[in-house]
């Protein structure tokens, strides 16, 4: 990508509308300037309002695979829980290119519909069987291809999920592709940040699922390993 300048007729700045505007884009997609400008010196010209992108802060781009087959209630008592089996259903089952084409298509819908920025939270980490892909970061890197193909900027936030309960050791069958040894997942971590190295617009981060699937012994060795 070479440096950009976006020639905007009107332009929300802050609280502050302006017209004439030339924005300046880094061949990374960063802005570097906003300053007056004409179409003169633009290599693209918006004619149209341009406002601020909106931030997705949660998603988990999988389970779009599962829209239109839980969002009606049923006639047999449905309710979250009923939700949570056919989530289950589809983690269990999807493959990395898969999960790659439907992360795509959601980043396309996001970025359509004024989001720029998402922030995922991810813990689909490991094959159906629930052992580790020779890549840990595999699955990952499938989400690091969508938002790169898509052009979405992407905060990606592996989840820590080790127990499926307060006092619990391990997870359920449903959940094994989600866990992680606390040295398992900071050498998922090491794995994603070569993956995002060199990527201005993405960042990594971590995400430890909750209070009751993470016990704190192993929150404290993440966060010293981190």
């Amino acid at each position: 990508m070479k440096e950009q300048k976006i020639f905007c007729k009107t332009l929300l700045q802050g609280e502050q509308w302006r017209t004439d505007v030339l924005v300046s884009l880094d061949p990374d997609g960063l802005i570097t300037g906003i300053g007056p400008g004409s179409e003169t010196n633009a290599t693209e010209c918006i004619y149209g309002t341009v406002v601020p992108g909106m931030p997705n802060v949660h998603s988990h781009t999988f389970q779009r695979a599962i829209a239109g087959r839980t969002g009606p209630r049923g006639k047999h008592g449905d309710s979250f829980w009923s939700w949570r089996e056919a989530m289950y259903h589809c983690a269990g089952r999807i493959l990395p290119d898969q999960y790659q084409a439907v992360a795509a298509g959601v980043f396309v819908e996001m970025l359509k519909a004024g989001y720029t920025t998402c922030a995922e939270f991810h813990y689909v980490h490991h094959q159906p069987d629930g052992t580790a892909y020779v890549n840990l970061a595999e699955m990952s890197d499938r989400l690091v291809a969508a938002a790169s193909d898509s052009g979405i900027a992407l905060t990606l936030l592996p989840v820590l999920y080790c127990s499926a309960g307060p006092g619990l050791t391990g997870v359920d069958e449903q959940q094994r592709r989600f866990a992680n040894s606390a040295d398992q997942y900071l050498r998922l971590l090491e794995g994603c940040r070569k993956g995002l190295s060199g990527r201005a617009l993405f960042k990594l981060g971590v995400a430890p699922h909750s209070l009751r699937a993470v016990p704190g012994r192993i929150l404290q060795e993440v966060l010293q390993g981190w």
